[in-house]
């Protein structure tokens, strides 16, 4: 990667954060020019569709059949955020993205090239692990944006900002739109649909912090 004379860019899946983390993160932390993009479906589809450690809350996957870790009533793990660990590991830009809004996406990925080591972490809905069918493929990703579970931000030099606004007077009926539309989370019960709401507030909250505290320069 030394001395090139363009970008290097990588693009994998969200299974290499968990089994190359320390590699991963300590190309970041020496400064490498690169932009990584991770395509994020939440799970090890080439294995089976395990949980990875981006696997959201009570989703049902082949080593959480009932969305929980072990037991029935086993424990609840929600997913890591690892566009802002890599941000800490040394990132000069960061950023979430969905093929939903695509001028974002675009503008992204171009900011991306020009400010290396830079990632981005794509929302990568998977029709056939989630269970959705072909044509609800725009629909499903797009409201996995609106709904407040996906937030859409990016963290360069000159600070961190949302590029997509959070909704938080509207998104509970796009969130239960999103999560009713997938048979991973068919087994979801109303006190379920509530914690859900509950995590993503806690998530756009923490998001709304990070801007307020690392706020772009007027």
């Amino acid at each position: 990667m030394r001395g090139g004379d363009r970008p290097v860019v990588v693009i994998d899946g969200d299974g290499q954060i968990d089994m190359g983390f320390d590699d991963f993160s300590s190309v970041f932390q020496q400064g490498y020019r690169h932009m990584h993009v991770v395509c994020d479906n939440q799970g090890y589809s080439a294995s089976g569709n395990h949980a990875t450690g981006m696997t959201d809350m009570l989703a049902k996957v082949s080593t959480r059949p009932s969305g929980r870790q072990g037991k029935l009533d086993g424990r609840i793990l929600t997913r890591k955020e690892p566009a802002m660990m890599i941000k800490f590991s040394g990132a000069r830009y960061a950023a979430t993205a969905s093929p939903s809004h695509l001028p974002d996406f675009i503008q992204k990925v171009e900011r991306g090239l020009r400010e290396t080591p830079s990632f981005i972490q794509v929302f990568t809905p998977c029709n056939v692990n989630w269970g959705y069918d072909d044509e609800q493929a725009a629909s499903i990703t797009r409201l996995g944006v609106v709904s407040g579970i996906w937030p859409l931000w990016e963290w360069g030099d000159d600070g961190f900002r949302r590029t997509l606004p959070f909704p938080r007077s509207a998104f509970g009926k796009k969130l239960r739109e999103y999560l009713r539309g997938q048979r991973r989370f068919s087994h979801l019960k109303d006190a379920d649909m509530e914690q859900f709401e509950q995590y993503v507030l806690a998530l756009n909250d923490r998001v709304d912090k990070l801007e307020r505290g690392f706020a772009v320069a007027k």
